[in-house]
């Protein structure tokens, strides 16, 4: 039992710091849906940011091999929202993508990115 106790509280001490380092990121993108079975009408993205006086804008991008899409969303530093939703209307064809979110300061210096992968059209297995 001593041996478990230890390593429970320091389990559950790195889990709390990666929940606070987590919860404290700069800049966090969820794309609804990262994987379909077939082609899209619309893409859904949704996109965190953490307030910020140098933030001015927000790009937001989807990269595949024939479907290019750019969205730049102008940010008032402090005074902008924390989430913003975009919507991509239009068809997006079968492929795997590379979607980013960057946040832009003044001469759009790149101050924080992410990224994720998506799949539209993934194969799916059968029994």
């Amino acid at each position: 039992m001593r041996v478990v106790g230890p390593c429970m509280v320091l389990t559950l001490w790195m889990l709390g710091l990666l929940l606070h380092l987590a919860a404290t990121a700069p800049l966090r993108l969820d794309v609804l849906p990262a994987s379909t079975v077939r082609p899209l009408d619309s893409w859904h993205l949704r996109v965190w940011v953490e307030r910020d006086d140098t933030n001015r804008a927000l790009r937001v991008e989807a990269h595949g091999a024939d479907y290019d899409r750019l969205t730049d969303v102008p940010l008032e530093g402090s005074n902008a929202s924390r989430l913003h939703e975009i919507w991509w209307n239009g068809r997006v064809p079968c492929g795997h993508y590379l979607v980013a979110a960057s946040v832009l300061g003044v001469s759009d210096r790149l101050l924080a990115q992410t990224r994720k992968q998506a799949t539209i059209c993934a194969q799916v297995e059968g029994p």
